[in-house]
């Protein structure tokens, strides 16, 4: 055993030692579950790809163990994304040298850095300090999505990365069902109560936030992770693997209703259906849509059974399909704050979304009902156009464009083994992204994370061209040779 396991080791049973005595003398038992944490990060930073598996793994905590700030909440991933990038450093440092990956050669990340750079000028030129709190959630996003291609370089560690994505969902949909039950049987578990909006009209409705703070977040990151389970089980190797991806999708398809978000469900039925689209055969197109439909079934009888009052399936699809509520009250919203734009179309009223453009959108003007004044755009286009102006709104368009290409291209190239991942990843970035047209998630690592891992596996596939060609090339070598 190296010194620095058998440190790690001592450092563990020292910290449990100390933990255990701490919770028996002052008669708090709870404090026992730091014992598993503790021993998890130790575990992770002993090499700076398990932290970063931790760091996807800790998306969803939100509610708990954030640290306020002046700016904003410090959140746990924040945290464990600086631990990546100190076990990547001390891996450097200590263990030689890596081979090199490309960075501002490549599109995406150019143009990610031209946004940053737009974000910085517009926060010049308005001057407002509040702009702060978006240009270090950018830099941090920028930061994450960096370590994803730093230490994602093999087809099994973009497994490893897209499989912890979907057990994430996994269990934060799991919590928002036990949310549902604890709310049942008259717990206080945070639910969300409120007026919502159906083709029947309006009327009161619950909605499971699980970890998040927001159900909207949570259908946000429900979008990212569900068409990574669809990936998980179609690579799963035997029907253990199989069960678990199915039963794992299921339970995110339970909770996508439990948070009745219309952008959601628009956000996760185009992810599923460019996965399906995407397939390279037909068989392969049959078995996914044959997989989904059972699922779909199993969702839906779900719902009936244990649904109750709340959550039938025709409440679930009487919100869904409340379209033109929801389409006329974003586009008198985004009307308004479009008078931002209009009065700074360059540099924009500064990158802090639409805390510097409440203005434009008085209450009395809008269906809205603001529990304070800082407002979001609900298109993260808009989000950008009005906050950076032409100069931000600019690369952040050719940043999803250039995105979109490469996730596909890498969908269509990736090798038969690995294509189930590729092809999670583009039907994940199609389920953000339609989800973003009507939700705000630029201050979430969602997309940031996904341009990380679309890199990261186009990178692999340039590495590998060189390889394949002449093995490709073998069979017919001695075609060129010349016989006497």
């Amino acid at each position: 055993m190296t010194p620095a396991k058998q440190f790690a080791v001592l450092a563990t049973v020292l910290a449990a030692g100390l933990l255990t005595a701490g919770a028996l003398l002052a008669d708090h038992p709870m404090w026992l579950l730091l014992l598993p944490g503790v021993a998890l990060l130790v575990w992770s930073l002993m090499s700076p790809y398990r932290c970063l598996l931790l760091l996807l793994f800790c998306f969803p905590i939100e509610r708990f163990g954030t640290i306020p700030t002046p700016w904003f909440a410090i959140k746990l991933f924040q945290i464990l994304a600086a631990l990546t990038l100190l076990a990547l450093l001390f891996e450097r440092a200590f263990h030689g040298a890596t081979p090199p990956r490309r960075f501002i050669r490549d599109p995406i990340l150019a143009c990610y850095l031209a946004f940053l750079v737009a974000n910085f000028i517009s926060f010049a030129v308005s001057g407002n300090p509040d702009d702060m709190r978006a240009i270090v959630h950018y830099l941090m996003f920028w930061l994450i999505a960096l370590l994803a291609v730093l230490l994602v370089r093999t087809p099994e560690q973009l497994q490893g990365a897209v499989r912890i994505l979907a057990l994430s969902g996994a269990l934060a949909s799991l919590f928002g069902i036990l949310q549902f039950a604890g709310f049942l049987m008259g717990m206080e578990t945070g639910i969300q109560e409120t007026q919502m909006a159906y083709t029947t009209g309006a009327s009161e409705a619950l909605r499971v936030t699980s970890l998040f703070f927001d159900a909207n977040v949570f259908a946000s990151f429900l979008c990212l992770v569900l068409p990574l389970g669809l990936a998980a089980g179609q690579a799963a190797r035997n029907n253990i693997e199989r069960a678990a991806a199915a039963t794992g999708v299921l339970a995110m398809l339970v909770a996508l209703a439990f948070t009745q978000s219309r952008s959601g469900f628009f956000g996760v039925a185009a992810g599923c259906i460019a996965f399906l689209f995407a397939q390279r055969r037909f068989v392969a197109m049959g078995r996914v849509l044959l997989v989904a439909a059972l699922i779909f079934a199993a969702g839906w009888a779900a719902l009936s059974l244990y649904g109750s009052k709340w959550y039938s399936p025709e409440i679930f699809l009487h919100r869904a399909l409340a379209v033109q509520q929801g389409v006329t009250d974003r586009t008198e919203a985004w009307k308004q704050i479009l008078e931002g734009f209009y009065d700074n179309p360059i540099f924009g009223v500064g990158p802090a979304q639409a805390t510097n453009w409440a203005v434009y959108i008085p209450n009395w003007q809008s269906n809205w009902s603001f529990s304070n004044w800082r407002i979001v755009a609900h298109n993260n286009f808009l989000d950008v156009a009005v906050g950076a102006g032409l100069l931000g709104l600019v690369p952040f368009v050719l940043f999803v464009a250039t995105l979109c290409w490469r996730a596909w291209r890498n969908a269509r190239s990736a090798p038969p083994e690995s294509a189930a991942w590729d092809l999670g990843v583009f039907a994940a970035l199609v389920s953000v992204l339609v989800n973003s047209l009507s939700m705000t998630t630029l201050m979430y690592p969602f997309l940031w994370t996904l341009a990380g891992l679309v890199v990261s596996s186009a990178e692999m596939h340039r590495l590998a061209a060189p390889q394949l060609a002449p093995a490709l090339s073998a069979p017919t070598a001695h075609l060129a040779e010349v016989r006497p």
